[in-house]
């Protein structure tokens, strides 16, 4: 007994060494895939967390370059606009300017209708300057450089004018690109520029060349301004910079980061060739991730800068949990391993019992995914042959092998009852076709399979191959009849090309679905084959997308003789290629046509009824009409009853508009008032009131401010004992002598010789 212990004891410690090593393989068996897998996967979210930080700062790059474009694009258009408005070219070619600018002392008699016509206009330039740059926040200052008198006309930061040699200057640094062969415009690099107060800013220059002797007219965009509002706004979080063709920064949050060169901060940049692309590089210590993205427009850089660093802390929680299942993991290896095997198979069959309730939940599933598999058939997202092939055999989809026919079923619009449907009755008269399809006595033979395409229509995908086209077409007439008694309905079957093989199913689908468009054209109820609305699929006119444009944009503004001029040129057009184009062909033009007129009125919020004074459906009007000829004189009648019904709104919305503008200067003509400012009362674009106001009252503002001053101060000089310069100030003129000249303008002579003749 006593010998036997030993051996007991000694069997007990080999049997703990046994369970020691099993501990330590089945912790190494365990841990070492895990750790393997979590760090590839680790590796692989950061790799996966980059590329999507590219990719979203490429959005946000691509959103900003669109931003800066449309404001650039809109000052290069109101800078054309100025360039060659009345006012401006009447300045640029009037004569002895510096003269007129520097004379002083005592004017001759003769010279001061000239020279008061010259202040007139150097006056009308200057509103309109200002008018410019009112019209965009991102405008500090206007400059005109005159090159014949080296003189500047400026309007300044705070809508102050100045007119100076340029010499006397305060802000040079522009004058070397004007002497440049680069055509206009010129985008200057940022620069320190001066304002008339002494103030220092960053601008960015924009030199717009005139074609009057070298003349120049240069626009200061405030760049911190067009950065913290425009760049930096889509994308606070990032740091951004946008550099000129040869790399140098011309926009930065940083002031001190201005004109150095781009690859002085990211040597990496140098290795870019192209826009579009991101590269990782250090800058200030830290790992950044740079996008860069070159607008084609402006031939600008932007960059996006963002700190990798802070990017990766976001995976901090993954590498916690990589430890965390460790020592977990750890810990239930130690406790299976002492556990009894019994035990250890425990997970096992836990195991089976999840896979058999997920197998379950899958069969549960099969119906949804069969149903989206039928639909990837025919959007053509089903995978390879091999692919379709397994796919079909595991989903049962009961089709035969090419060729195939698609064929499309849908309820007509104009059906009795019919009308917009919501997505639960779309759903439902879906499910009600495809039982009666299920059920008819027309597929009792063949193999086909139904399909939920789209919401009021459902696809027939089916085996053609004892048949030919006529059969194609019995089938199809006999589905439909059937369809029609059963669902108590009007519907029509659309019909696409014959497929050789699966690929060809969504083009064949496609097919269908034009097909059935032509319901429209030729009725409802119908089976209606690709091939009988498409002639020879081939295109012998282009649509004229350009003058279609130009015709809504005059129906638009009511301009009945250009809409006519227009309609000309594109019915010339179609007239030259009739003799190749069948009537079916030019029938849809004008259609497509008509659509584009109505969905213009439409955005305009015309009422059709009132439109289209002889009431009816303008579609179907346009349909009965039998020939070309009478299409046009069709069209003709129409586009000018659009024309004249917009034309008439908008003259009775302009004189709504003007009334008011009359309204407020008969209220406060005696006050400093200005076309911007009865503008801004009634919240109206400046340049539109004028615009109209010329046209509704045959005078410019200007000139009916002017008139309505005069007239009252008439009556003051008549009906009353005031002064000349009292009665001046009473309507607006603070200068006695201004008064005095504007009104011997006007009248002929002074108010005093007006106040004899009529007091």
């Amino acid at each position: 007994m006593t010998a036997a212990m030993p051996i007991r004891k000694l069997k007990s410690w080999k049997d703990l060494s046994l369970y020691r090593k099993l501990i330590v393989t089945m912790m190494l068996i365990a841990i070492f895939p895990h750790f393997l897998m979590s760090s590839i996967a680790y590796f692989n979210v950061s790799a996966t967390l980059q590329e999507e930080s590219g990719n979203n700062n490429m959005k946000y790059l691509k959103q900003t370059i669109n931003a800066v474009e449309i404001v650039v694009r809109q000052i290069l258009d109101s800078s054309q606009q100025l360039v060659l408005s009345r006012s401006f070219r009447d300045f640029e070619s009037f004569p002895n300017r510096y003269y007129y600018e520097t004379m002083s002392g005592a004017f001759e008699q003769h010279e001061l209708p000239v020279h008061y016509s010259y202040l007139l206009n150097k006056q009308s330039v200057v509103d309109n300057m200002r008018i410019f740059k009112l019209s965009n926040a991102f405008v500090d200052s206007v400059y005109f450089y005159e090159r014949e008198n080296n003189l500047v006309l400026a309007v300044n930061n705070d809508n102050s004018s100045t007119t100076v040699p340029f010499d006397e200057f305060y802000d040079k640094d522009w004058y070397d690109p004007l002497n440049s062969s680069i055509l206009s415009p010129i985008f200057m690099d940022t620069r320190s520029a001066s304002r008339d107060s002494g103030d220092k800013f960053n601008a960015l220059t924009i030199v717009f060349k005139t074609n009057a002797k070298d003349n120049a007219i240069l626009i200061n965009l405030d760049a911190e301004k067009i950065y913290h509002h425009i760049i930096n706004k889509i994308n606070p979080k990032d740091d951004l910079y946008v550099t000129n063709g040869d790399g140098r920064i011309l926009l930065n949050k940083n002031a001190a980061h201005l004109h150095r060169n781009i690859r002085s901060l990211f040597a990496e940049a140098d290795k870019t060739e192209s826009s579009g692309s991101s590269f990782q590089s250090k800058f200030d210590g830290k790992k950044v991730l740079v996008s860069n993205y070159t607008s084609e427009i402006l031939h600008w850089t932007f960059f996006n800068v963002v700190n990798l660093d802070e990017l990766l802390n976001s995976l901090t929680y993954l590498k916690r949990t990589i430890l965390f299942s460790a020592a977990f993991l750890l810990l239930l290896t130690v406790l299976l391993s002492v556990l009894s095997s019994k035990r250890l198979y425990r997970p096992i069959a836990i195991t089976i019992n999840e896979r058999d309730y997920f197998k379950e939940k899958l069969e549960e599933s099969l119906p949804y995914y069969r149903e989206r598999f039928k639909l990837s058939l025919l959007k053509g997202q089903a995978g390879t042959t091999v692919e379709i092939a397994e796919k079909m055999a595991y989903l049962q989809l009961n089709i035969s092998a090419p060729p195939l026919m698609v064929f499309v079923v849908s309820f007509d619009p104009d059906r009795p009852g019919g009308g917009p449907d919501n997505a639960a009755a779309s759903d439902m008269n879906n499910i009600r076709i495809i039982d009666a399809i299920d059920n008819s006595a027309a597929f009792k033979s063949g193999s086909f399979i139904t399909v939920d395409a789209a919401p009021d229509s459902v696809a027939i995908i089916l085996t053609a191959e004892d048949m030919d086209l006529a059969g194609v077409f019995h089938l199809a007439q006999t589905l439909l009849e059937e369809l029609e008694r059963k669902l108590n309905n009007r519907l029509s079957i659309g019909i696409g090309r014959q497929c050789v093989t699966i690929a060809e199913l969504p083009k064949s689908y496609e097919e269908a679905e034009e097909a059935l468009k032509y319901r429209m054209l030729l009725g409802g109820s119908q089976v209606i084959y690709i091939d009988d609305v498409v002639i020879d699929g081939q295109i012998h006119f282009k649509y004229p997308n350009r003058k279609a444009e130009l015709l809504c944009g005059y129906v638009k503004t009511g301009n009945s003789a250009e809409t006519n001029r227009i309609f000309d040129e594109i019915a010339s057009e179609i007239a030259l290629g009739k003799n190749k184009l069948h009537y079916n062909e030019i029938l849809p033009i004008f259609v497509r046509l008509l659509t584009d007129i109505v969905g213009t009125l439409s955005a305009l919020g015309a009422d059709p009824q009132q439109v289209f004074k002889n009431g009816g459906n303008p579609y179907r009007t346009l349909v009965e009409q039998k020939s070309l000829e009478q299409i046009e004189t069709w069209f003709r009648h129409f586009i000018a009853q659009a024309a004249d019904y917009v034309g008439e709104e908008m003259k009775v919305k302009g004189n709504h508009h003007i009334t008011k503008v009359q309204h407020i200067l008969e209220r406060d003509y005696a006050n400093d008032i200005s076309l911007q400012s009865v503008s801004e009362q009634l919240n109206l674009n400046p340049a539109y009131v004028s615009r109209l106001f010329k046209q509704i009252s045959g005078k410019s503002f200007v000139e009916y401010v002017t008139a309505l001053r005069m007239e009252k101060s008439k009556e003051m000089l008549v009906q009353s004992e005031m002064k000349v310069n009292e009665i001046g100030r009473q309507v607006g003129y603070q200068n006695a002598y201004y008064f005095i000249k504007v009104f011997k303008e006007y009248t002929g002579v002074t108010p005093g010789e007006y106040r004899k003749l009529f007091g």
